[in-house]
């Protein structure tokens, strides 16, 4: 058994990286508040990311050490290069708002085995690889990311039978350079999409025929109105693919998918598609086929 676990960014942390990227960017030589500002922001984002390890780890783990790290190297390249980005650079910004993803699936990884499950951390930039020169909002390249999930896998050898994956979702790399890009917003449910897609594939190709299960797990399941505006908003606990694509349509309905992750798992019936309320898990949501 194979069990695929996607990391988000913990809270806000996607959003006040890029705040960190726009005061590194619009400086100027001169504008030392600018700098400070910035230095500012990274600061409180590594500390709030240090609290969640200090309520989650023994003082000694070295998770600590691992996410001092991982932003100390965002400061001091940035530094290096005189914290001047006068030109617009999506490389600079894949590369900063990537970090997010990257600490959180160190911490979701570390504290699984914390609690006695086994699991490989596996770095999205060598199994996700995608198409062209774009940085952002990046398209995947289903036949690379298959070779290099499938040569990932072949490298692992899990206790037991039982394979358990960390990877960071929203992340990927440009097949030639190995440069960091990003698969632009709701990323970590489009790589969790394109990873089941090709588990599928491959288990075919095997002569196998298993069902793929591909929760997401969301701030709420799914309700005919948006409950963040509506207290009385009805929970559907089925919905059909139709609908789900019909309401990506309407703003109104603060659709709770990716348009991308339809597209790569609505013809695939082996792809089993829930959501659930990650607060509560007895709300959940499963896709019909149409």
């Amino acid at each position: 058994m194979i069990n695929f676990v996607f990391v988000s960014a913990i809270g806000k942390t996607t959003n006040f990286l890029e705040e960190v990227w726009r005061y590194y960017y619009w400086l100027s030589e001169t504008n030392q508040a600018n700098a400070k500002e910035a230095v500012r922001h990274l600061d409180a984002i590594k500390d709030f990311h240090l609290e969640i390890c200090r309520n989650l780890f023994p003082k000694e783990h070295d998770i600590f050490k691992k996410v001092e790290n991982k932003f100390n190297v965002v400061s001091k390249t940035l530094q290096a290069n005189n914290m001047r980005l006068v030109q617009y650079e999506p490389r600079d910004y894949s590369w900063i708002v990537s970090k997010g993803e990257v600490v959180s699936s160190m911490i979701v990884s570390d504290y699984l085995k914390l609690k006695g499950y086994d699991n490989f951390l596996l770095n999205a930039k060598e199994i996700v690889k995608t198409h062209g020169t774009i940085y952002r909002n990046a398209e995947i390249d289903l036949v690379t990311t298959k070779c290099c999930l499938l040569n990932n896998l072949r490298s692992l050898n899990p206790p037991n039978g039982q394979l358990n994956v960390v990877m960071a979702g929203f992340i990927a790399s440009r097949a030639q350079t190995c440069q960091t890009v990003t698969l632009g917003r709701e990323g970590s449910d489009i790589s969790a999409s394109v990873i089941a897609r090709l588990l599928s594939e491959i288990a075919g190709e095997a002569g196998m025929s298993p069902t793929i299960k591909l929760k997401f797990f969301k701030e709420h399941a799914y309700h005919e109105t948006d409950p963040a505006v509506d207290s009385k908003a009805f929970h559907m606990k089925e919905v059909s693919f139709d609908q789900l694509q019909s309401d990506i349509a309407r703003p109104e309905k603060k659709a709770i998918v990716h348009k991308e992750t339809l597209k790569i798992i609505e013809n695939n019936c082996a792809v089993e598609v829930e959501f659930i309320k990650f607060h509560d898990l007895t709300e959940r949501t499963s896709v019909t086929r149409n």
